[in-house]
């Protein structure tokens, strides 16, 4: 692998010398409006999402009471619908845009009192107006952090990126909703047709993998798969993905060892195991959220794993649902040494649209025991055993009948040495962190921010 530059890094992330960067350049940059006309723009779009460098603000308003049914269908039956709303980014204001909750576990414990500026959501501004765009950008997921300040998931999606492997832009917001005061969140990009143009250059088709799921073969029957795999892009086709399933479940060890590179991008997949040992992300494609999406190229007839979620990168535990914010082992970073930020919990300034606070009690701590130091051999996922994995057919096979162990162990090393020693991802983080200290001061202390640059910076020496 190429040895990559801190400044090649920062140039290909969008990340440069990061001082106070004004949020009302690029004058001559367009919005397209909801009502399908233009409007003058506050800039901050750059490749395609919310640049990296910036703090965005986002202001969300939404009718009271199709909040309120909306709350109650996803409570009643995890019904998750969509509803209207004007969605103003960085001063450019979007009406009738598309807001429906996003995630699972990162729901539980919803309720009509929670403060909607602490909820996971997906943004679309085409779902109600055909063409409209935030700058070119259709769809923003603004995430459910494990951590105020959400730098681990950031840094991870950044090293991600640097790897070769296909990541998700991503951006700290100032977000309110309904006048709250602000609080300080991350957001993403949603993975869609645009997402996937990104990232591969041949035809083809997305599957997410669903947390009620996982990587079983349940025969021919579409309808077996409807809590299992979700297909986010293309026609509807789910052939491509059954008749994967049941070769990584059903194929006998001499044919999966001899045809799973020719269904697999085996070597990318050695990548994705070996970086999620290296972030210390346990709830990977083996985890209990089953995080991971397939990409199928069509004339290859081959899939790669694509990885997703990753707010709990550098040993943080999965959270208790909303408003939760922990550090994965007290706080505590590998070797001891670092202090948690804050009191754990997430910022619980302003009201819902009911007046009332955000349900919960945040900052407690998870059940279970500690997790792993980070590039645990043997291919254990940190934190893992029991509850908190989940059996996955293609990595078990790939590992006990491919030595998978002993590849990702060596591409562990090495992703160790790009990212780690090299500098990279000492860089990334500075940068990232340097958005939140000039520009975020009002939504989180600087002492909380440092806390958590140590908590991360830790894994760069282990």
């Amino acid at each position: 692998m190429k040895r990559i530059s801190r400044r090649g890094v920062l140039a290909a992330l969008g990340v440069g010398a990061v001082g106070t960067v004004a949020l009302t350049g690029c004058a001559s940059l367009q919005a397209v409006g909801s009502q399908g006309t233009s409007s003058a723009s506050a800039g901050g779009v750059t490749n395609g999402y919310l640049a990296a460098d910036s703090l965005h603000s986002v202001e969300i308003t939404v009718d009271q009471s199709a909040y309120q049914e909306m709350i109650t269908a996803y409570t009643s039956n995890q019904t998750k619908n969509w509803i209207e709303a004007t969605v103003t980014v960085d001063g450019v204001a979007h009406e009738k845009a598309g807001l429906k909750l996003k995630g699972n576990s990162s729901l539980q414990g919803i309720s009509a009192d929670t403060a909607p500026q602490q909820l996971p959501w997906l943004v679309r501004f085409d779902k109600f107006v055909d063409g409209a765009n935030h700058e070119g950008m259709t769809r923003m997921v603004i995430r459910a952090g494990a951590t105020t300040s959400a730098l681990n998931e950031a840094v991870a999606l950044d090293l991600l990126a640097t790897t070769g492997l296909a990541s998700e832009k991503a951006a700290h917001i100032s977000l309110s909703v309904n006048g709250s005061d602000p609080v300080l969140r991350l957001t993403c990009q949603d993975l869609d047709e645009s997402w996937v143009a990104q990232n591969f250059d041949v035809a083809g088709l997305l599957y997410k993998a669903e947390s009620t799921g996982d990587y079983t073969y349940r025969g021919t029957d579409e309808s077996a798969y409807k809590d299992v795999f979700d297909q986010e892009t293309g026609k509807a086709n789910l052939t491509p993905l059954i008749e994967f399933l049941q070769f990584i479940n059903e194929s006998s060890d001499a044919d999966f060892q001899s045809g799973l590179a020719q269904r697999v991008d085996v070597d990318k997949m050695v990548t994705y195991l070996a970086f999620e040992d290296v972030i210390d992300n346990f709830d990977d494609i083996t985890g209990p959220g089953n995080n991971s999406f397939l990409w199928w190229a069509e004339q290859a007839n081959q899939m790669t794993v694509v990885a997703w979620d990753h707010n709990c990168a550098f040993g943080l535990k999965p959270g208790a649902g909303v408003g939760q914010r922990w550090h994965g082992d007290g706080g505590q970073p590998p070797g001891g040494g670092g202090q948690p930020s804050g009191d754990g919990s997430a910022p619980s300034n302003g009201q819902a649209p009911t007046g009332q606070p955000p349900g919960g009690a945040g900052g407690q701590q998870p059940g279970g025991g500690g997790g792993q130091q980070p590039g645990g051999g043997g291919g254990q996922q940190p934190g893992g055993g029991g509850s908190q994995t989940k059996a996955n057919a293609l990595v078990d096979r790939f590992n006990s009948l491919m030595d998978g162990e002993t590849k990702v162990s060596a591409e562990r090393d090495r992703l160790k040495q790009e990212l780690y020693t090299s500098g990279v991802a000492q860089t990334i983080l500075d940068a990232r962190a340097k958005v939140l200290t000039d520009q975020a001061g009002s939504l989180i202390e600087q002492s909380a921010v440092e806390a958590d640059k140590q908590t991360i910076a830790a894994y760069f020496t282990k």
